[in-house]
């Protein structure tokens, strides 16, 4: 039989014409009648490693290492193995196992240094990385590694000296002088930038990366136009530089251009498909254009290439929200937890999920968790304080909900708290939101008056008549009118919180507000021209459209007018269209599909006293809150509210009357859209109406 070395030697003959199960076998057999041949076991770990069977590959390494305990290379191929299969901690075991047993190589203290940046271990990829240079300082692949890993982990200087070095060896060294280009942008030091990554393209004018590095760089100065330019240039060498067209793409999203940002995401996924972020930004686009459906085949495709990224799943739910599917969104953002669970964004849209659904307490909870994590995010403080006031907890309701949007560009800021004795002190009490919150909010006025304040008050000019006849105010001042003396400003929507009102029972009823006599004699002709009714006022909208950045807020209130014109049809009765701003369509819409008298009064929305007159004459009101059932209440007028779901904090989270509102009644619409159950209970309540009728 040919001796051990023989068959090793035609084994690795056999191995450099890639002939491997030849070879294999050679290696097999010195194995077999040399069992203490370590070459042998490794170079079949090897052979089985490239035949993609790797139980069998770890074990025959394991037994090279076995064997010779200072087998630097066998260390090093089972370091390899290992670290393919995500193994990290036992890939470093080995690795560091190499070095300690040749610690003057070179190879091993790089592949040390690249297990170290698999686990994220930064500072200690570095320091191995930085034994490997000591070994061979003239490498110059070393010293851009080097230089990659230091900016990867902030040390920019590092990574710039690095980049020196390498210019230092090589002058025309293109990669260096574009790396160096990006480390100087790095910090900020844009000229030295721009010379070194047109340095680079000097020596390589069709670099492709050079070029879209300088337009990186125009990016961060913000010159978006000669960063477009840069990244056209570079698609103009390569049409396929994925890197241009995500940034060509991202410059047209950062521009709110999503239509023609989306050709170039879509490029950038049919080039690489396992791009995570551009699938998330496309998705992102898609929701922006309105098509959630798109968006969520997208986010879908991103979870896919990246399962474990928490945003990408986090994406997704947000959009399945979009489609009515709590629960399949709610799913996905409990993955996302899993795998992250103080990702804040991911406790808050759980929180919006949960909301959506109903469940209002364990909403609160999310919504707690996201801002225990974001202390500062004004959004989470947002929708915590709108959700905790729907569930009557108005302690810590009034405290977050100074987050308001309406209170965000204030240049002052309230106190903390105000004393039991005000006398002698002068606020200046501003309007906060829209009418109808000033109205609402002016409730709590008598309190602050209580203590011996004086107030001015900063008013809508279309409300001011009403609030110069309320007692509580000592003066009404104009949008521009100065005062002098004044100790502090305040929101009047801040009230109930620096007033501390924080218990159901402590809440004032709404201001009285007496109607003009000339008014009431108006619009008393008026209706005197429209029969003796009885007069339904009725509204179907109120507030804007929401969009993507305020889901927390929910200000649109809608009732789909064919589902209000049934409950209305048979109803005898006249019917006072109060809507602001109605449409033609609608108007004619509402007097065929009920047959019943209309009239359309909505004009009364410019003349607030008139309106207030008009209010006082209903015998009922219905449809979803609005400003003039604000001043309904103040002239002690009943209405029934249409309560679109999730409901707007005043509607709280259950009950069939108003807190707020004394003698309202609530019909809900249930959280999976359906109107019918609170329609039938109106059209229940409107029998016994049309009976007195």
């Amino acid at each position: 039989m040919m001796d051990a070395n023989a068959l090793l030697e035609q084994a690795d003959a056999l191995l450099e014409r890639n002939q491997l199960n030849e070879a294999k076998r050679l290696y097999a057999e010195v194995a077999q009648h040399a069992p203490a041949n370590a070459d042998a076991w490794m170079m079949l770990g090897l052979i089985e490693q490239e035949q993609a069977q790797p139980a069998a590959a770890e074990a025959h390494l394991r037994r090279a290492v076995e064997l010779d305990d200072q087998f630097v290379e066998a260390q090093l191929n089972l370091a390899n193995l290992l670290r393919q299969q995500g193994r990290l901690d036992e890939a470093t075991h080995f690795a560091n196992l190499a070095v300690k047993c040749d610690e003057g190589y070179t190879e091993a203290w790089v592949f040390l240094g690249g297990v170290y940046q698999s686990r994220g271990m930064l500072a200690e990829a570095i320091a191995a990385n930085q034994r490997a240079l000591q070994l061979a300082p003239d490498l110059t692949d070393l010293w851009l590694h080097q230089g990659a890993l230091s900016l990867q982990y902030g040390q920019f200087q590092n990574a710039v000296q690095c980049y020196r070095q390498v210019i230092a060896q090589a002058p025309t060294h293109a990669e260096a002088h574009n790396r160096l280009g990006g480390a100087l942008m790095r910090q900020a030091k844009y000229a030295e930038a721009e010379t070194a990554i047109r340095t680079s393209l000097q020596i390589d004018p069709g670099y492709v990366e050079a070029h879209a590095n300088l337009g990186n760089l125009f990016l961060e100065m913000e010159q978006y136009n000669r960063a477009a330019d840069c990244f056209r240039q570079a698609l103009q060498i390569n049409p396929n530089f994925v890197g241009a067209l995500a940034n060509l793409g991202h410059l047209a999203y950062q521009q709110k251009q999503f239509s023609d940002a989306a050709p170039y995401y879509e490029k950038v996924l049919q080039l690489a498909p396992d791009f995570t972020e551009a699938h998330l930004v496309l998705g992102n686009i898609h929701l922006e254009l309105g098509d959630a459906a798109a968006a969520v085949r997208c986010f879908e495709e991103g979870v896919r290439s990246a399962p474990l990224n928490p945003d990408a799943r986090i994406s997704l739910g947000y959009a399945l929200n979009e489609l009515g599917e709590q629960s399949k969104a709610n799913a996905q953002f409990i993955r996302a937890l899993e795998i992250n669970p103080n990702h804040a964004q991911a406790h808050f849209n759980q929180g919006l999920t949960q909301k959506a659904l109903g469940n209002y307490t364990e909403a609160a909870s999310c919504f707690g968790k996201a801002l225990s994590l974001e202390p500062n995010n004004i959004e989470t403080q947002l929708a915590l304080s709108l959700v905790s006031l729907l569930l009557g907890n108005l302690a810590e309701g009034w405290r977050h909900y100074r987050a308001r949007p309406s209170m965000r560009d204030k240049p002052w800021s309230a106190p903390d708290a105000l004393a039991n004795d005000l006398h002698g002190k002068r606020f200046l009490l501003v309007k906060d939101q829209g009418i109808g919150d000033e109205i609402f909010f002016l409730r709590f006025a008598p309190l602050l008056k209580a203590r011996g304040a004086w107030i001015a008050y900063r008013t809508d000019p279309k409300i001011a008549s009403l609030v110069a006849r309320c007692a509580f105010i000592d003066q009404v001042v104009g949008e521009h009118e100065a005062l002098e003396s004044i100790d502090a400003t305040l929101s009047v929507g801040d009230l109930p919180y620096l007033l501390e009102v924080n218990e159901i029972d402590q809440i004032p009823a709404p201001i009285p507000l007496p109607v003009l006599a000339d008014a009431m004699d108006a619009v008393q002709q008026e209706l005197k021209k429209m029969g003796e009714g009885p007069f339904i006022g009725v509204t179907w909208w109120a507030g804007s459209k929401q969009t993507r950045a305020d889901q927390a807020n929910l200000a649109f209130r809608e009732i789909p007018l064919p589902e209000l014109a049934d409950v209305l049809r048979g109803v005898q009765a006249t019917i006072l269209i109060l809507q602001r701003n109605p449409s033609r369509e609608d108007i004619e819409y509402l007097r065929q599909a009920v047959d019943l008298p209309i009239h359309d009064l909505s004009y009364l929305n410019n003349n607030i006293e008139h309106m207030l007159a008009l209010l006082s004459f209903l015998d009922d009101y219905i449809g979803v809150d609005n400003t003039n059932m604000h001043l309904s209440a103040c002239v002690s007028k009943p209405c029934r509210i249409l309560v679109p779901h999730p409901p707007e904090w005043r509607a709280m989270s259950e009950s069939r009357h108003s807190i707020w509102f004394p003698g309202f009644s609530l019909y809900r619409q249930s959280p999976d859209s359906d109107w019918s159950p609170a329609l039938q209970a109106l059209k229940s309540d409107l029998a016994g109406f049309a009976e007195r009728g």
